[in-house]
């Protein structure tokens, strides 16, 4: 019982990391290589930069999603699956070498655990790439001009946690 509740928790963490398909997919075509090289020609972005990206905003994801406040650099999320939800609430935090990192602890009706998960980001002419640290692969988080698929376009101003959008 105990391994599979702290399977749920670490699934729950981990579902930032699948944000994309092509996120942890090794890269295999033509286009996917050029995003790697791409990706790696480009430059870090600050952490003045990442704040602004993601500060005061939630990121939607597909199960849930994460707010990263302003105050404190607060980090809250809450993931769903069926009828079984997960919570999150820590810090988040932002490097100039280009690392955005969530440190939280996050819970269910089950137990809880504590997760940090971290992606990086690099920027060129407005296109930013972003990948996750551990594992993963380049691939264009936001292009300029932005286009209506991009991940980018998840992270929504305001709390979209505590209103429960």
């Amino acid at each position: 019982m105990m391994s599979s509740i702290r399977f749920s928790i670490a699934g729950a963490a981990f579902s930032v990391l699948l944000l994309t398909g092509a996120a942890g997919a090794a890269p295999g075509t033509e286009a996917d290589i050029a995003v790697q090289k791409m990706a790696l020609a480009a430059a870090p972005m600050s952490a003045a930069a990442l704040e602004q990206l993601y500060g005061g905003r939630t990121w939607r994801w597909n199960d849930g999603g994460g707010y990263f406040s302003t105050k404190k650099h607060r980090f809250t999320a809450v993931t769903r699956k069926g009828t079984a939800r997960s919570f999150a609430t820590g810090r988040w935090f932002a490097t100039d070498g280009g690392k955005l990192c969530m440190k939280a602890y996050w819970s269910n009706a089950g137990g809880g655990s504590g997760a940090i998960t971290c992606f990086l980001h690099r920027e060129q002419d407005g296109v930013v790439y972003q990948k996750p640290n551990l594992g993963g692969q380049w691939y264009v988080f936001r292009h300029n001009p932005v286009q209506k698929d991009d991940e980018a376009r998840k992270l929504l101003r305001g709390d979209r946690i505590r209103q429960g959008r």
